[in-house]
C-alpha cells in the first residue's frame, strides 16, 4: 500500500501543478485596456469555467465582454490550452 501511494502521490501533484492560468494586458478593438487569459488546464482536463472565473475575479462588479476565445486540444504529454480575450466593463 505504501509503495502504491509513493508512486501515485507525485503523479497527482504534477496533475494539479499543471492547472494554471496566466493573464497578460492587451488592448480591446475599441482601444481600451483588456486581458488575455491563458488557461493551461494540465493533463487532468479542465473547462472554460476556469477562464471565466479568472475573468470575473479580474473585473469584479464591472462585468466583462468576451472579444474572442481559442482552444488548442491537448495530446500525449501536451495539456489542453484555452485562451480568453476580455475587456472589463465594456
Amino acid at each position: 500500500m505504501y509503495r502504491l501511494i509513493s508512486i501515485l502521490l507525485p503523479i497527482a501533484s504534477l496533475l494539479v501543478a499543471g492547472c494554471a492560468s496566466t493573464v497578460e494586458e492587451m488592448y480591446t478593438p475599441a482601444g481600451r485596456l483588456g486581458y488575455n487569459i491563458s488557461c493551461d488546464n494540465g493533463f487532468g482536463g479542465g473547462a472554460w469555467g476556469d477562464c471565466f472565473r479568472q475573468a470575473s475575479e479580474l473585473c469584479g462588479g464591472q462585468g466583462y465582454k468576451v472579444f474572442g476565445r481559442h482552444f488548442e486540444p491537448g495530446g500525449f504529454y501536451v495539456p489542453a490550452r484555452r485562451t480568453l480575450l476580455i475587456g472589463c466593463g465594456q
